[in-house]
């Protein structure tokens, strides 16, 4: 992943960790860490103040296509093959997951009061869970 500086526009340097493509990324609701999601599901976490890689985990037997942070960073949504998994942001520990029939949950976002959870999926529908 390439890092840009958006006052000059210049590359100012690389993130190496995935050797497959990068399918989701964000920012933790503090700024702090980096999050990416790659293919087929290797989870790797950087130190945004020096790009130091901090954390890594393999969700590939789950078949993850997205996450999302809850509003207050202390929850991670994940869209999976068949279903929903909802895990702890500290130590990435999973704490719910619902299998669905469809196979292809994409995109998932929380609710501005970590609420609701939402999910995409291949069959045009939203699916909406009450944490």
């Amino acid at each position: 992943m390439l890092l840009w500086s958006l006052s000059s526009g210049q590359k100012v340097g690389v993130l190496t960790g995935h050797k497959t493509a990068v399918g989701s990324l964000a920012f933790t609701p503090d700024g702090s860490r980096l999050w990416s999601l790659g293919y087929p599901g290797r989870v790797i976490v950087w130190d945004a103040r020096d790009w130091q890689q901090v954390f890594e985990a393999d969700v590939s037997a789950d078949k993850p296509y997205a996450f999302a942070f809850s509003r207050d960073g202390q929850f991670i949504g994940m869209s999976l093959d068949h279903g929903v998994a909802l895990y702890r942001a500290q130590g990435f520990e999973r704490i719910a997951y619902e299998k669905t029939l469809v196979k292809g949950m994409y995109g998932v976002a929380f609710t501005p009061n970590g609420k609701l959870l939402a999910a995409t999926s291949a069959d045009g529908k939203v699916r909406v869970w009450e944490l």
